[in-house]
């Protein structure tokens, strides 16, 4: 599994091109699709953020912001089981 195999997979997924996700463009749609990756490839391959900012076109705090976001946005879809 790479990085490229990610981004192939995400944008067929959501539907958008190769150059928009790793491109300027900050639509919803692009922009959620790029945050998927980005954390994919961090969660799936454990790469430095600098190497993954590297494959989008972003500087390592982007990449860092990306993935604590996508973290806080799937934490509440997650409901804690009574214990």
């Amino acid at each position: 599994l790479t990085a490229d195999d990610i981004l192939k997979v995400t944008e067929d997924f959501f539907k958008v091109s190769h150059t928009d996700i790793v491109g300027k463009k900050r639509t919803r749609n692009i922009a959620h699709a790029r945050q998927t990756a980005i954390y994919l490839c961090r969660q799936l391959l454990d790469i430095p953020y600098g190497d993954i900012g590297k494959k989008f076109n972003r500087d390592h705090s982007t990449i860092m912001y990306s993935v604590g976001n996508t973290i806080e946005k799937n934490a509440m879809f997650h409901v804690k089981q009574p214990g």
